[in-house]
């Protein structure tokens, strides 16, 4: 048996273990879109606040400020102008009703190979009894340190991006003892100038949300890979063990990167995401496989941008992200019932939203732009594909124990304005 399948084998059997039997139903039933407002580049970067049984809030932020739902997404309110607290470049730490923001950190290439880093000022969000919003600076910046040294390649600028440590991609995961574990993409630092520019994935572990203390690498040197493991979702399974999922390839690679073989003239590839599975709360953890092809949807890869990640009260895995090969970019939910990452089935996020669009009475041309509910077609984005999305989504439980997805649009050859939507599920 080659040391690849005993190694598949091994986190097959690790997942299988946590499973518990869903209850779900034989279909995602998607509610029609809902129009947020502008949001670039996606809406990657919003969270649940829980004040209590009957208190809960959806908020995140997009270019056009922060937004928040406090009905599971069928209505949203604008709450804040500001683009402070959350630079929508950073991730948040989120438990009950507070939320503070981990954005950094500050580099200076000059510096060479650091295993400590200063991030921005860390600021707290809380959902108050009576339903309204409070943000506050902590004054505190963010701290990372005990980290093998990262740094930048010499004489390279942003190469590769945002070295050495980058928190934009990276997800935060509240563990059952109150601290908070977080995945944040690493460059080692390397005075080889052939090394190769691909990401490394560490893990963070913090008590405070300023203070992230290294705990062990996630993933490095990932087998094919271009950019190396980087933007990454984190969830609990039903045995307490953590799922981390995983880009690997997504397009923007350096084509050939490194001594990495490059099957067909190689270059930018887009590859499935992988998964790797800790049993002691980020202390170790078992070797990354890559995630198998969707049974249904066509059979395409699960991946491969900025997937988040929700386990159900069943037991069952959602799992939403995009771009999963260069012709087909859309955004995608993707349902694992047996909660083994094994079998997924894949729900295309424009193709409900188009077949539900015309239910908002929001679609035509009678509605002020502005205000517009606006199909997937061959205008949409910038691809010959007519249902591009960037692929950059949140994933986030209701209280009636759902889920909403959350999108965006570019309405490249209508207006060139973006949009961002919310459909329940």
């Amino acid at each position: 048996m080659r040391r690849e399948q005993r190694l598949a084998m091994v986190l097959s059997a690790a997942l299988a273990a946590s499973a518990a039997p869903p209850a779900i139903s034989s279909a995602l039933n998607f509610t029609p879109p809902v129009l947020l407002g502008q949001g670039q580049w996606g809406a990657g970067n919003f969270h649940r606040l829980v004040a209590s049984a009957t208190n809960s809030v959806l908020l995140g932020h997009l270019t056009s400020g922060w937004w928040a739902s406090a009905d599971d997404g069928a209505s949203w309110r604008h709450v804040f102008n500001t683009s402070s607290p959350l630079s929508g470049y950073g991730t948040a730490a989120v438990s009950g009703a507070s939320m503070l923001t981990v954005d950094g950190p500050r580099y200076n290439v000059t510096q060479g190979a650091v295993t400590t880093l200063t991030g921005n000022r860390v600021e707290q969000i809380t959902l108050l009894p009576n339903g309204s919003l409070t943000h506050r600076s902590t004054g505190r910046n963010a701290t990372w340190s005990g980290m093998p040294p990262v740094g930048c390649r010499a004489n390279v600028p942003d190469s590769p991006k945002a070295c050495p440590l980058r928190t934009f991609g990276a997800d935060v995961l509240l563990l059952p003892d109150g601290s908070w574990l977080g995945a944040f993409l690493a460059y080692p630092a390397t005075s080889d100038p052939n090394a190769s520019e691909a990401y490394s994935l560490y893990a963070f572990k913090s008590s405070d949300a300023a203070d992230w203390r290294f705990a062990s690498v996630v993933a490095e040197r990932v087998p094919d890979s271009e950019e190396g493991p980087s933007e990454n979702a984190l969830t609990l399974l039903a045995n307490g063990s953590v799922l981390a999922v995983f880009r690997t390839d997504g397009g923007d690679g350096k084509p050939c990167a490194g001594a990495l073989p490059c099957p067909g003239g190689g270059g930018h590839r887009m590859a499935p995401y992988a998964a790797a599975v800790s049993n002691d709360g980020g202390a170790s953890w078992l070797p990354p496989r890559s995630l198998p092809a969707a049974v249904s949807g066509g059979a395409l890869a699960v991946g491969s941008v900025r997937p988040r990640l929700l386990t159900l009260a069943s037991g069952a895995l959602l799992l939403s992200g995009g771009r999963p090969s260069g012709s087909v970019e859309d955004a995608y939910v993707w349902l694992n019932r047996a909660g083994d990452a094994e079998i997924w089935e894949a729900h295309a996020v424009s193709y409900s939203h188009n077949a539900l669009v015309n239910a908002t009475g929001k679609a035509t041309n009678a509605t002020p732009y502005d205000l517009r509910v606006w199909p997937f077609d061959a205008g949409v984005n910038n691809s010959q594909w007519p249902r591009e999305t960037t692929g950059y989504t949140s994933l986030l439980p209701t209280a009636a124990g759902g889920a909403v997805v959350l999108y965006a649009q570019w309405l490249h050859h209508h207006g060139n304005a973006w949009r961002t939507y919310a459909m329940g599920m």
